[in-house]
């Protein structure tokens, strides 16, 4: 396993250092190989579920770790510096990523702060286009 360093740009604009697994660019692109990470000033974080939601109250941490709210991280841009890796190493992170159940799809799990509710994140509905062929997610799109 190869970890990149990258530069991560939260939606607020503001940057943070991480790394990535760059991913071959003859591959579709795939955030469960790429897998980017993100360092706050005390741990570091990532975006990746897997099978499982992570708690609220993980997702909470989150965000007062990072002293952000939903809407001012996500989406994330990030990018590794040119030269440092070939292959898929510029990419955008909607919201923390899980697994669906029937597929091998993952999908974007949407997030708004609710400043009535002191910061506590809650979910909002959104509609999710998933293509898939042959087991691997070839197109993804979130209204």
């Amino acid at each position: 396993m190869l970890l990149v360093q990258a530069t991560l740009t939260f939606a607020d604009g503001t940057t943070a250092h991480g790394f990535i697994t760059p991913q071959h660019d003859q591959e579709p692109f795939d955030l469960g190989i790429i897998q980017p990470q993100v360092f706050s000033p005390t741990r570091r974080h990532d975006f990746w579920d897997g099978m499982f939601q992570r708690p609220g109250e993980d997702r909470a941490a989150f965000y007062r770790d990072l002293n952000k709210t939903a809407s001012q991280v996500f989406p994330v841009a990030f990018a590794t510096k040119p030269g440092l890796a070939s292959g898929h190493t510029v990419g955008k992170i909607e919201g923390f990523y899980v697994r669906e159940k029937r597929r091998s799809a993952f999908l974007p799990i949407k997030e708004l702060a609710d400043e009535a509710l002191s910061g506590w994140p809650r979910m909002v509905a959104f509609r999710v286009s998933v293509v898939v062929h042959r087991d691997v997610v070839v197109g993804l799109s979130c209204t």
